[in-house]
């Protein structure tokens, strides 16, 4: 009664959701599929944030949504390596289309018609994704992308460099539907307000920091309007488009918040300015989830990740007072004209031109345009390319790199040589990549190897200059070539490794060096599209230990595999189990052949899916339908009972089903039952198993579990009965789990063992999928046998002077 009561509940709520009318009024399609709706996927980037800052984000609680999916939610934390250049182009070049390098940084001279772009100008961004479309099929193919470099093959794509504006949503619509529309917003337009309000007095602050910093004035008026657009104006729109996606069923969902990113390469990413935009980023995390928990058409997941991290840097302006681009032309005897004598602010500001459109442009009429380039030294960040205006020979070229080491006071400078390896010139001297790594970038650097081998892919880029240049200094803080405190693109030690927060479940094949990359994440979210609930596992999370084998028990009433929302749903109970990779599950209220589940057999699908053995004991039968308990293994198991236990007339029967497990060559007996609702009942059926026909028999030698939903609290006469004899896994070793196992309140589900077993862990999942999964949730206990006392026989003194 209480799930459908829930999920009247939840239907109501849809029909008055905001998403829901928003959609009508739009007249947005749903997306429907012809066979059963796959799950969905929505990939959310935060652009720029460094797993270090992400880490101090949740220590200084900014990001307490974040902190809940790691604590709460069965989510993994793992270091993501951008690759190189370390920067949003490549990253979601890789990630989308499976193309490692497809840039050789931000800025580059295109081989074909040799002219300098960079990847904020429309045409240079769409005549890149046109390269990598040609190359392999986008990972966002029927989705939606916003705030992107690439559309990812998108059906729907917003505020993408590629194709940039807020896309034809709001086109056709009238003007009653355009006033209804921001009626029913009136709280979330006011909600706006109230942070535009607040992101204003951040920014006078700002300001005061920039003109105090000797920022010119007029940038810095610039940035407050520009600073709203990005970092509120078009995080709101992203979260609120998204959370129409879902409505509308879209089966890949792709988003970039850039407001860290933005305010990291102005004051620095680990500036409070740069960590308070992180705040309103988890809040658009928590409302994207929770509009996915209520999705009607499929079940969303939710993959969370940066694509990079940011170095503190220093501007290469401040410390030789000329731009990289003047020291470049005097060191390739080139006269730099004075009026370009020009600081280059990098990506900052450019941003806001993601918007789009005649009013967004009027707004924002004073920002420059994305960044003119030299045609002899494209620099972005800590990175840049110098294209020689001739070829150079070998004399030429180690001459350049000493004068742009020595003169210029380029870090690192280096040069294609052979098939896979390079030239580096440094202060030190002249070296070799990838013999002398070590020696280029640190002894200390996290990801050598990694980032070694990509430095030489992108010096062998076909759009790679002369020279490629570098800001990063193993032993000083890194220079980046435009006037900005934070920076990335680089080889850096922060820029390189980003997070990655993924749910338990995902099937990623991670290698031994701790990390994944945008290929590895690339080719689990395409399992998932493929295989849905059916995603095979790589690789286990927690793989089994071996000096000691330990037995993970779950039980688990799965209500007739009807979940909180109403819906029947194996592939949701698949996934939880396979989650916490159980030895043996218990299960109870399963259908078999019953109208109401569509005749299909409950505990054979599920065995099947899990890869396991199974027994099943019907409690009830009603013709041909049944409805009972069932106990599934990848352990020898061997059936001993299956039988019905003591029942009032009238009443459901119930009943018990005994299986004998072989873990090593040891036998362990296991029970699972279900108990009924009746207290006198409960109590006659919990001394019945305790009785000669159970655990009493001479064939079940310990060590033995109870195990099931016996339908009574911890201080009932029932439970007092049962572990007269049994201990309660829940309180053994400081387990101490209390959280109950019906609808979260009351603990009516217990695995209860015999004395000569111990109990390492137990635990209550309580994830988001655990409680929609069924009306209970699982328990879950790791056991292992006791060790046996060693009683040595008394020495001759005891005997002679017994005590």
């Amino acid at each position: 009664m209480i799930p459908s009561i829930h999920a009247r509940l939840r239907r109501w709520r849809r029909r008055l959701s905001r998403s829901e009318w928003l959609v009508k009024l739009l007249g947005l399609p749903h997306i429907r599929e012809e066979q059963q709706p796959g799950p969905g996927l929505i990939l959310i980037q935060i652009d720029g944030l460094a797993r270090p800052q992400f880490e101090r984000a949740l220590r200084e609680k900014s990001m307490p949504f974040l902190q809940h999916l790691l604590r709460d939610e069965e989510y993994n934390l793992t270091t993501f390596y951008s690759g190189q250049p370390s920067s949003t182009p490549a990253v979601q070049g890789e990630l989308f289309y499976g193309v490692r390098t497809a840039v050789p940084s931000w800025g580059f001279r295109r081989e074909n018609d040799e002219q300098a772009v960079t990847m904020m100008q429309s045409e240079a961004a769409a005549f890149v994704q046109e390269q990598l479309e040609s190359r392999s099929p986008g990972l966002l193919v029927d989705g939606s992308a916003y705030s992107d470099i690439y559309t990812g093959g998108a059906q729907e794509s917003h505020f993408c460099a590629s194709r940039m504006g807020w896309g034809d949503m709001l086109k056709n619509v009238r003007p009653i539907k355009q006033f209804f529309i921001l009626l029913i917003h009136a709280f979330v337009i006011l909600r706006v307000l109230g942070l535009v309000v607040i992101e204003l007095a951040w920014s006078v602050l700002d300001l005061i920091h920039g003109i105090l910093s000797r920022y010119e004035l007029l940038q810095e008026l610039i940035n407050i309007p520009a600073r709203v657009g990005v970092v509120i104006a078009m995080r709101e729109i992203q979260t609120r488009g998204a959370m129409l996606d879902i409505v509308r069923g879209v089966p890949i969902i792709h988003l970039n918040f850039l407001g860290y990113d933005e305010q990291a390469h102005r004051r620095g990413p680990s500036s409070n300015f740069a960590h308070w935009t992180l705040k309103g980023i988890d809040g658009a995390i928590k409302r994207i989830w929770r509009t996915a928990q209520r999705a009607e058409d499929r079940e969303y997941k939710l993959w969370v990740y940066s694509d990079h991290g940011q170095e503190d840097v220093v501007p290469y302006y401040n410390e030789n007072e000329r731009t990289v681009q003047e020291a470049v032309a005097a060191v390739f005897d080139r006269k730099w004209e004075e009026d370009r004598r020009r600081r280059d602010r990098g990506i900052q500001l450019e941003r806001a031109h993601l918007l789009g459109g005649r009013r967004t442009k009027r707004v924002f009429k004073k920002l420059p345009p994305p960044s003119e380039i030299d045609d002899l030294v494209v620099a972005k960040g800590p990175t840049g390319h110098i294209y020689a205006p001739t070829k150079l020979s070998a004399t030429e070229e180690n001459r350049l790199a000493r004068a742009l080491v020595k003169d210029a006071r380029i870090p690192i400078v280096m040069a294609k040589d052979g098939g896979r390896s390079a030239k580096v010139w440094t202060e030190e001297g002249r070296f070799s990549l990838p013999e002398d790594a070590a020696k280029v970038l640190g002894e200390d650097h996290p990801l050598l190897e990694a980032v070694t081998q990509d430095l030489i892919d992108v010096v062998h880029h076909a759009w790679a200059g002369s020279f490629l240049i570098l800001g990063w200094r193993p032993n000083a803080k890194p220079l980046s070539f435009p006037m900005e405190n934070g920076s990335h693109a680089g080889p850096g030690k922060n820029e390189v490794q980003g997070f990655a927060l993924l749910p338990r479940e995902v099937s990623i094949a991670r290698p031994p060096k701790g990390y994944i990359r945008p290929l590895e994440l690339r080719a689990a979210a395409m399992r998932l599209r493929q295989f849905g609930a059916h995603c095979p596992i790589e690789v286990s999370e927690k793989p089994k230990p071996t000096a000691e084998r330990t037995l993970r028990i779950m039980t688990y009433n799965v209500h007739g595999c009807v979940g909180m929302d109403g819906k029947l749903s194996l592939d949701r109970l698949v996934r939880l189990i396979r989650q916490y990779e159980p030895d043996v599950v218990a299960l109870q209220e399963l259908d078999v052949h019953r109208s109401r589940s569509g005749r299909i057999h409950q505990a054979q699908i599920l065995a099947h899916e899990l890869e396991m053995a199974f027994h099943f004991h019907p409690a009830m039968h009603l013709e041909e339908e049944q409805y009972g308990d069932a106990i599934l293994t990848r352990l020898p198991m061997r059936l001993v009972k299956a039988a019905p236990i003591p029942s009032p007339p009238r009443v459901e029967p119930r009943g018990a089903l005994w299986v004998e497990l072989s873990i090593d060559g040891n036998p362990v007996q296991l029970i699972n039952t279900h108990f009924g609702l009746g207290r006198a009942e409960r109590i006659a059926q919990a001394r019945h198993l305790l009785g000669p026909d159970w655990l009493g028999h001479p064939k079940c030698t310990a060590p033995a579990v109870l195990c099931g939903d016996f339908n009574s609290m911890p201080r009932s006469e029932t439970y007092r009965i049962l572990t007269t004899n049994l201990s309660d896994t829940r309180t053994l070793n400081g387990n101490g789990q209390h959280r109950g196992t019906f609808m979260g309140l009351w603990h009516l589900d217990y695995i209860l063992i015999s004395p000569d077993l111990e109990a390492s862990t137990a635990l209550v999942p309580c994830t988001s999928l655990a409680r929609m999964a069924s009306d209970h949730l699982p328990v879950i206990a790791d056991l292992r046998l006791r060790e046996p006392k060693v009683v040595l026989p008394p020495s001759p003194l005891e005997l002679a002077h017994p005590q």
